[in-house]
């Protein structure tokens, strides 16, 4: 194996797509790598019992041998590592929420952030209270974008 980086991208190019047929020359177009590379790196990792190959199935033989292949992942917690930079950034959003307060205050901006440092030294609960509501809101809304991305990421998932 010559590029760790070529195998964790087509690692990840493969979690984004499990359940779908892959196209080998697509895969080549993405990784910008040789077909006999991607072949290479699917076999290992098939040998390695990372992922399982599922050949395409019609009772026509012929059009057997052409369908193309599915891969799955035999361990699903490679997969959801690989797909975790999503929910990562999708959840940081309170973060940057609780980053605006600091920075407001620390460069002295006005702001969401001032308006609430304002309100804790001052006593205004009710100010105290819209920016709660605020933060709940953003992280109910995040993680309802974040359960929307996962469908697309895994078409697995269906909306009940």
């Amino acid at each position: 194996m010559k590029s760790s980086r070529t195998l964790l991208n087509l690692l990840k190019l493969l979690a984004f797509q499990i359940g779908n047929e892959i196209s080998l020359n697509e895969l080549v177009t993405q990784l910008n790598v040789d077909v006999r590379t991607v072949q290479r790196y699917l076999d290992l990792l098939e040998k390695a019992y990372v992922i399982l190959r599922l050949s395409g199935f019609s009772r026509n033989l012929r059009q057997e041998v052409t369908s193309k292949a599915k891969y799955y992942f035999l361990d699903t917690g490679i997969r959801n590592a690989l797909i975790a930079p999503f929910t990562v950034m999708i959840l940081q959003l309170n973060y940057l929420l609780s980053g605006v307060v600091v920075t407001e205050v620390f460069f002295a901006y006005d702001g969401y952030g001032k308006a609430l440092y304002d309100a804790a030294m001052f006593g205004d609960v009710y100010l105290i209270l819209a920016g709660a509501m605020i933060a709940v809101a953003v992280a109910v809304l995040s993680q309802f974008i974040s359960d929307i991305g996962y469908t697309y990421l895994n078409p697995r998932i269906r909306f009940a």
